[in-house]
């Protein structure tokens, strides 16, 4: 029995001409892989509070600190700041044109 890796069948691929990102997906369907569609974090923010806290993370983030220290700094545990990053990121906050909230 042979094992199929992804890498073995993404390398295949991208050795072929005119490689295309539908063709990748392609290929690892007809490898046997699943292929799921990106999905929107299962957390965003419903509450002015909870607005303002992925703000800061993300302005925190943008700023260059580390997981750790951000949830040092908000007083939250790093996978609180995971769910802050991940609806951040959704609303555009970590780009690095975003504008700085007034304080």
């Amino acid at each position: 029995m042979t094992t199929t890796t992804p890498v073995a069948v993404l390398t295949e691929e991208l050795a072929r001409p005119d490689p295309t990102p539908r063709r990748l997906l392609r290929a690892l369907r007809t490898a046997g892989f699943e292929i799921k569609a990106a999905q929107p974090p299962a957390w965003m923010p419903s509450t002015p509070e909870a607005q303002h806290l992925v703000e800061r993370a993300a302005q925190l983030a943008r700023q260059g600190q580390a997981r750790d220290e951000i949830a040092a700094c908000l007083r939250k545990d790093k996978r609180t700041i995971n769910r802050y990053l991940a609806a951040a990121d959704v609303l555009g906050l970590l780009s690095p044109d975003t504008e700085e909230p007034p304080e």
